[in-house]
């Protein structure tokens, strides 16, 4: 596989991104800092990679105050990332420290650049050759489109710590279930229907129901028991109005539906597929870790 490169020249710097393809080692991403003849190498991963670009992304978008420091960990290395002033102006400064020492601690120091383009534009090419590294894996065709510019989100007020400090303007996490749930509304037009019989002609009832009723659904319940969703709260009272239903078999006789008199039958068809969406979550923490680690306080 052959390597995939970009670059950015900022204020005299020169830096350039690599992803040596033939490496099979972790350490497939250099980042080179080059300045009047010298020149700084930094190691990372893939996805340690994807973390300075997205990290070049949000600074550049201004609202990051100086001495804000951002962290990225995995078990070959540790990234720190912190906007720091000089005379000269903003700079990013990143230190790269390997797992376990064997190596000198690596120092980055890049400049915001005109109006922050430096940043942003270093930080959109990172991340389209990082995106490029992935597609290459998948094996799947390549775009040829310019670079993305990266602009403010229009309409969104405070920076992402303002958020976190519990601004007005913060976003929520919805959560959206395909399937029933307790708190649902229509569980106040259940009603279970018990019959006499050990083995009753349910087939039968819920026939006799919708000859009456618009919009039954059935479903069965523990005990061989049924619950019926009516279409309305009216529907439910008239329902349990009615002297018990009787055929050759025996009687059946509704009842009102509490959450301790019984429970759907589960079945693999029909298990919760819940989908779960964050907001504010800046570029650089947009990580699978990051990710996972919000999840887990969701469900605790």
């Amino acid at each position: 596989m052959e390597n995939c490169r970009c670059g950015e020249l900022i204020e005299g710097k020169a830096f350039d991104v690599e992803i040596r393809g033939g490496i099979k080692t972790w350490d497939k991403v250099v980042v080179t800092e080059k300045v009047r003849g010298k020149s700084i190498r930094c190691r990372t991963s893939v996805e340690g990679g994807k973390w300075i670009g997205k990290l070049l992304c949000q600074v550049s978008q201004g609202e990051t105050k100086t001495r804000s420091s951002f962290r990225y960990a995995d078990v070959n290395q540790k990234l720190v990332g912190t906007v720091l002033e000089n005379s000269w102006g903003l700079f990013l400064q990143i230190l790269s420290n390997l797992n376990g020492g064997g190596q000198r601690m690596k120092c980055l120091c890049i400049p915001a650049g005109v109006s922050l383009k430096g940043w942003a534009n270093l930080g959109a090419k990172t991340r389209v050759l990082m995106e490029i590294r992935q597609n290459i894996v998948r094996q799947l065709p390549l775009s040829q489109g310019p670079v993305p510019t990266i602009s403010r989100n229009e309409g969104l007020k405070g920076s992402y710590a303002d958020v976190c400090g519990g601004g007005k303007n913060g976003n929520r996490v919805v959560v959206q279930s395909r399937s029933p749930t307790l708190c649902n509304s229509w569980w106040a037009t259940a009603v279970i229907c018990s019959s006499s019989n050990p083995n009753p002609d349910w087939m039968w009832v819920k026939a006799k129901v919708d000859g009456i009723f618009e919009q039954v659904e059935m479903k069965e319940i523990e005990g061989g028991q049924r619950l019926f969703f009516f279409r309305s709260e009216e529907d439910r009272l008239r329902v349990l109005n009615m002297p018990p239903l009787r055929n050759w078999d025996g009687y059946f006789t509704f009842r009102r539906w509490t959450p301790i008199t019984g429970s759907m039958r589960f079945n693999a068809e029909s298990k919760i597929d819940v989908v779960v969406a964050f907001g504010g979550i800046p570029y650089h923490l947009r990580a699978q870790i990051s990710v996972g680690s919000s999840g887990k306080e969701v469900w605790k």
